[in-house]
């Protein structure tokens, strides 16, 4: 599989070629890139939405740099490559959008303008996920705080990797539902001293 023009390579399962990219065949890894590189952008897309197409783009070429630093943690006896790659791309999107606090950015500019500066200080992470139901509070500490994959993160809770899904998606939703509850807060705060 050495050869892009190999009928064998563009034939063979993206655990098959992932396998001889661990193996040391760049050509393998090559094809995982083209076949892949579309769906994870247009993922991370969905995600981020429309008018953040440059963010998603760079966040898609962050995931295939961890594939290529990561492929040794590859196992095609634990899952598909695919289910490998959409973890690997929603740990590198929730790490990006942690560090640049991108989720300010998002509000809308009428309420933004009229938010303290110190309101996303006020947020840490740990008083965000204060109350939220144990399951959910320890997948999202593992995953977001700690930026352990799904797979480490059900193994050191000795859980399925569903279980963890479950509750990462679960608590984010209780978080979104949070944070616009403050912000709609300090916006109705605003306007009535207006």
């Amino acid at each position: 599989m050495s050869e892009l023009n190999d009928t064998s390579a563009l034939q063979a399962s993206d655990e098959d070629l992932m396998v001889a990219f661990q193996k040391g065949d760049r050509t393998a890894f090559d094809l995982l890139y083209v076949r892949h590189m579309v769906f994870v952008y247009n993922m991370l897309l969905r995600r981020l939405g429309a008018r953040w197409r440059d963010i998603a783009h760079d966040i898609t070429q962050d995931v295939f740099c961890k594939v290529l630093e990561r492929r040794d943690q590859f196992d095609p006896t634990r899952g598909s490559f695919r289910s490998w790659l959409i973890a690997i791309t929603n740990n590198t999107r929730c790490g990006v959008l942690r560090r640049t606090k991108i989720f300010i950015q998002s509000i809308p500019s009428s309420i933004s303008e009229r938010l303290p500066s110190s309101l996303s200080d006020q947020m840490t992470t740990k008083e965000l996920l204060r109350g939220l139901p144990a399951g959910e509070q320890k997948a999202l500490e593992l995953t977001i705080c700690e930026e352990l994959t799904i797979l480490e993160a059900a193994k050191a809770l000795n859980v399925t990797v569903g279980t963890i899904y479950n509750n990462r998606s679960s608590g984010l939703k209780r978080l979104r539902k949070r944070f616009l509850e403050q912000i709609n807060s300090h916006s109705k705060a605003i306007n009535n001293k207006e």
